[in-house]
């Protein structure tokens, strides 16, 4: 129908009613919620909180997509973008997206459609098999197979004539997802590989040789810090496990780059490796030494079997993958070996009435950098007394006291891919936000990156978390800062 058409709202909302409203909203979900004002509370019973409206999104899907099996292909790309839709708003069980149905509406697509078969109308209905159980995503291998062989030969013209206007890549790389979340998911036949827990001795090497390759104790230690120290995969040559965060994650975009190490035993020598997703689902090395290259199909092989879920439940008895933790004692010991990144920022620590959490914090910096580097330029010049002051004369503002005493250790901190503390430059860049009325008098004083969550705090000395338009009231700038690197 057509959006700007009124919808109304029936007196009585049964299922009955309620369905019809329903499609009368074109299962759009901020269109029924923008209706129904404050009756959405009321409509949310009658639909079981929503248990209804996926049931009628997957009935509407299946009769479409019969639709098109029997031959009626006249609007099968209106099809599917309804299809699309409703499956994101409203299918939440990936079992309820009719896979061989899918698959049979296609071929009588690709067999009775005169013009270019528009690959990209399904794209956002293939997506919500990511929810689905690894059967029903086995069943789309016959569909994956034809679009793969069909997008090969295609031009960019032909490619934009289908709707796919970026290119094969966005709709390929759903493709390769499905494929590698299908073989991560599915027994291994055979493998020469099996997990074991990573001996000392593989560790030993592994340190060796980045020393030997970089002559550098910063990029040692964090390749080492980062490193899975607890397991790996080994067969009677070699062993192989991850030195990225992404390397372990169950589920990586197809542009991550995963992060790899080998140890040869025999030979006293370890060699880092990259891989990336290929178009069939599998990982391939993209990046390694010269004199490892014969190596690569065992390196390949090495990685299907650390990346895949069945092997690895069995080994742990776990099925969240590998969240599990990857540090160990050893690691924990070989950083201890390095020189400390913040050894000068540790020196200039003031006695002062907050000097045990000055230390806290450049231990948690210290701890930071060992995985994700960092720099002692994170931490700022110290703040003299004459600045402070001014600036509190100039804002009409008095700063804290113990966050004062941190201004004259640093003015101003950036941890590690973390949290920032604000300087006497930034809370002063903050201070519009001081008189509105969502903030209700309150300063910033520090931000998650990445996160959007805020630090703040408020003139009777206190400091709190800003996080959904929810203020959190944390205490001391001690307490703010334990809080915020235990988080």
């Amino acid at each position: 129908m057509d959006a700007e058409k009124e919808v109304i709202v029936p007196e009585e909302l049964t299922p009955e009613t309620a369905k019809k409203l329903f499609w009368d909203c074109e299962g759009n979900y901020y269109r029924i919620t923008e209706v129904l004002g404050d009756r959405n509370a009321e409509y949310k019973a009658i639909v079981d909180n929503g248990r209804l409206q996926e049931k009628w999104a997957s009935e509407e899907c299946e009769k479409r997509l019969k639709k098109l099996e029997y031959g009626d292909i006249s609007d099968y790309c209106g099809d599917f973008r309804c299809m699309g839709t409703l499956a994101e708003y409203w299918i939440s069980d990936g079992e309820l997206l009719h896979p061989e149905l899918l698959v049979s509406a296609w071929k009588k697509i690709q067999v009775l459609s005169k013009d270019t078969v528009r690959i990209g109308a399904s794209q956002k209905y293939l997506n919500r098999f990511r929810i689905a159980k690894t059967e029903t995503k086995r069943k789309l291998l016959p569909l994956l197979d034809m679009f793969g062989n069909y997008l090969k030969f295609l031009s960019k013209e032909e490619l934009n004539k289908i709707g796919l206007y970026g290119g094969r890549d966005e709709f390929k790389n759903l493709c390769a997802d499905l494929r590698r979340e299908i073989n991560e998911d599915s027994p291994i036949e055979s493998s020469s590989f099996h997990f074991v827990p990573t001996p000392d001795a593989y560790l030993d090497i592994i340190v060796d040789s980045l020393m030997r390759k970089w002559n550098s104790t910063d990029i040692v230690k964090e390749s080492t810090g980062q490193m899975n120290c607890a397991w790996g995969v080994e067969n009677q040559r070699i062993y192989v496990s991850g030195v990225s965060a992404v390397a372990d994650y169950g589920s990586p975009r197809h542009f991550d780059i995963m992060e790899f190490v080998a140890v040869i035993p025999n030979e006293k020598q370890a060699y880092l490796f990259r891989c990336r997703l290929n178009d069939s689902g599998k990982y391939e090395v993209e990046q390694c030494d010269l004199e490892a290259q014969p190596l690569i199909p065992m390196f390949e092989e090495a990685v299907e079997m650390y990346r895949n879920r069945i092997a690895f439940a069995e080994y742990t008895g776990k099925l969240d993958y590998h969240w599990a933790n990857r540090k160990t004692e050893r690691q924990e010991q070989y950083l201890a070996r390095f020189p400390k990144v913040y050894r000068d920022i540790y020196a200039r620590i003031p006695e002062c009435n907050i000097k045990d959490t000055l230390t806290y914090m450049v231990d948690f910096a210290e701890e930071l950098c060992s995985e994700y580097g960092g720099s002692p330029d994170g931490f700022a010049p110290p703040a003299a007394d004459e600045e402070i002051a001014e600036w509190e004369k100039q804002y009409g503002i008095q700063l804290p006291d113990d966050y004062k005493q941190f201004l004259r250790f640093a003015n101003g901190v950036s941890m590690p891919n973390s949290v920032e503390f604000f300087g006497l430059k930034a809370l002063g860049s903050c201070l519009e936000y001081l008189h509105d009325e969502d903030w209700f008098g309150y300063c910033d004083a520090g931000s998650f990156i990445g996160d959007g969550t805020m630090l703040c705090f408020k003139d009777d000395g206190d400091f709190y978390e800003w996080q959904d338009g929810e203020m959190y009231r944390l205490g001391s700038f001690t307490e703010a800062v334990k809080y915020i690197c235990e988080v």
